[in-house]
């Protein structure tokens, strides 16, 4: 869009008034004085919209959330008509940062200048940092046009990982012991050696064939087959953020559910990881790919779960063997979820509880979880005591 400068306009059309009325040289010359000024800077304004490019140039193209790096903005003008006024704004940058309101340079021809600035990605996220909005006038400023450039650079933020294992160097094991217990379980098709009969063995042991050939009873020892398995879920319903209007409570819950599945990973111990959106996500945690799935789903996933958290947990618990350990990522303790989490503790789970808001209900039903056995843990002082 091209804009005109009324005052120039005016004065043109009075000096052309006044020409037609008085007649004679000098009128006439004073408005074609006019008339070429016009018809040059238009000329300029014309050539200067397709000789300005705009390009955009960062460190790199992917980043975790918190982080901070410095993005240029390269304006080129590859005419021979300098340009002595241009006003960038790149448009995901003023999203980002209230107070910006764009930069001003000037150009000669031939030449370009780089804006530096300083984005910090406190939310992860896809960054469309292509769109930029330019205004420039021509010499004689009675032309001001206004274009938008669209350039193909994203830039994509992904969720913190935090160095959770550094904390047992500090004297902080926040899984204890309750994580990853060897399982113990019989694999009933792989004998390992076999006894005769004592009192008191399961009848469900006995070696019937070769107990017949002998005359008398013997018991299978089966194979005991370990495994290390943790199940974590993470409460991303829509209401439990209504508070949280930057977002940065939300960010935290994420990146420590984030963090706790790395650890697992990394130790070689598989987990499930049950998400309450609004797709309400299971992911089965055994691998690197299978992690990276997991941090990939969050770069856009946002809290929008409609269903109870509670009635979630419930929904999923057949999934999960008695006896198992439990994490719950939540931002606030509920007195439901108290009752269900006391209720999954009498049914034989092993249940650690980690929440973000601390206030006098919350201390309540965390001191009431803790007297039953149900550690509580705050994790906003997990993440500062990880120095990072």
């Amino acid at each position: 869009m091209i804009r005109r400068s009324r005052v120039f306009i005016l004065f043109m059309i009075i000096a052309l008034i006044f020409a037609y009325l008085e007649g004679g040289v000098l009128p006439y010359v004073i408005f074609y004085c006019f008339l070429l000024i016009y018809l040059l800077g238009k000329i300029a304004i014309i050539l200067n919209s397709r000789n300005l490019e705009i390009d955009i140039v960062s460190n790199k193209d992917l980043y975790y959330s918190g982080e901070s790096d410095e993005f240029s903005v390269v304006v080129s003008n590859n005419g021979l008509v300098p340009m002595p006024c241009i006003v960038v704004r790149n448009l995901a940058l003023a999203e980002l940062n209230n107070k910006y309101k764009g930069d001003a340079v000037s150009l000669g021809y031939d030449d370009n200048k780089w804006i530096k600035s300083n984005i910090r990605f406190a939310v992860r996220g896809i960054y469309e940092l292509g769109d930029v909005t330019v205004e420039f006038n021509d010499l004689f400023f009675i032309f001001n046009k206004s274009k938008i450039f669209k350039t193909d650079k994203t830039t994509k933020v992904y969720p913190k990982i935090y160095n959770i294992e550094s904390l047992a160097s500090k004297g902080m094991d926040i899984f204890k012991t309750s994580v990853s217990k060897k399982s113990g379980i019989e694999d009933m098709y792989s004998t390992l050696d076999v006894r005769k009969y004592r009192e008191g063995d399961n009848l469900k042991k006995i070696h019937w064939r070769l107990s017949a050939k002998y005359g008398e009873l013997f018991v299978r020892n089966f194979d005991m087959v370990s495994g290390e398995e943790s199940n974590i879920f993470l409460n991303m319903s829509e209401d439990n953020y209504t508070f949280d209007k930057t977002g940065l409570l939300e960010e935290q819950m994420v990146d420590f559910f984030v963090s706790i599945v790395n650890y697992m990973q990394l130790r070689g111990i598989e987990t499930k990881a049950f998400i309450n959106c609004s797709t309400q996500r299971y992911f089965t945690i055994d691998s690197r790919e299978d992690f990276n799935n997991l941090v990939e789903f969050f770069v856009t996933q946002k809290s929008d779960g409609i269903q109870s958290f509670v009635r979630f947990i419930n929904g999923n618990l057949n999934k999960i063997p008695k006896l198992s350990w439990i994490g719950i990522v939540t931002t606030k303790i509920t007195n439901r979820l108290r009752d269900a989490l006391i209720s999954m503790k009498d049914y034989g789970y092993n249940i650690t509880v980690y929440y973000s808001i601390e206030n006098d209900e919350q201390l309540y039903n965390v001191q009431l979880l803790n007297k039953m056995g149900i550690e509580c843990l705050y994790c906003c002082a997990i993440l500062n005591k990880t120095g990072e």
